[in-house]
């Protein structure tokens, strides 16, 4: 009686085991070079696509957009006035909010009707906002935070630039807005 016998050898097994251990053992450190430039593109991209949203925002909604850079993150504000005319919020809150914001500055502009994003680099480890590429990576001092503000034309205002930099790499990127709303990597 012959019967067809299907399956695996160890010696097969043991074979395939030594094949991927030896494509790992080359592919690995290949991956681990290009795994920072990976994260930095990727937080520079996020960064350039929340200035677009913004911008296209304001020519959406007719109403201005801003995005104030601090710290390890960003917050993009909407409008300059609120919707609702019973907002009474101090007038420091509307020219020029904290940034970070706090929850009661978030919580005075969420209830006017002006929506407020929130976003950080956490995604993005060793990823920093600066001031300058020049100078070696520092963040960004408190009270000279940069800001774009994009008007309902698609215009824009600033405050300066903003650099993405990646520590213990080279790679830097600065951010600048022109009064016509490009958006200027260098």
């Amino acid at each position: 009686m012959v019967r067809n016998q299907h399956g695996i050898t160890l010696m097969e097994v043991m074979v395939t085991l030594a094949i991927v251990g030896i494509v790992a053992s080359i592919a690995m450190p290949a991956y681990l070079s290009w795994k920072p430039g990976y994260v930095y593109r990727g937080a520079v991209s996020r960064i350039r696509g929340d200035i677009d949203n913004a911008k296209m925002k304001a020519v959406e909604t007719r109403n201005q957009w801003r995005i104030m850079f601090c710290g390890s993150g960003y917050q993009l504000i909407e409008g300059d006035k609120p919707r609702n005319s019973r907002w009474t919020v101090p007038p420091a809150y509307t020219a020029n909010p904290s940034c970070p914001m706090s929850a009661a500055e978030i919580a005075a502009f969420r209830a006017a009707g002006r929506r407020v994003i929130i976003r950080d680099l956490t995604d993005f480890p060793q990823v920093l906002l600066t001031a300058d590429c020049n100078s070696p990576p520092t963040a960004i001092a408190s009270g000279s935070e940069p800001w774009f503000t994009f008007l309902p034309r698609g215009t824009a205002t600033s405050s300066g630039s903003v650099s993405v930099a990646m520590s213990g790499r080279n790679d830097c990127s600065t951010f600048t807005i022109s009064t016509a709303g490009r958006i200027l990597i260098q």
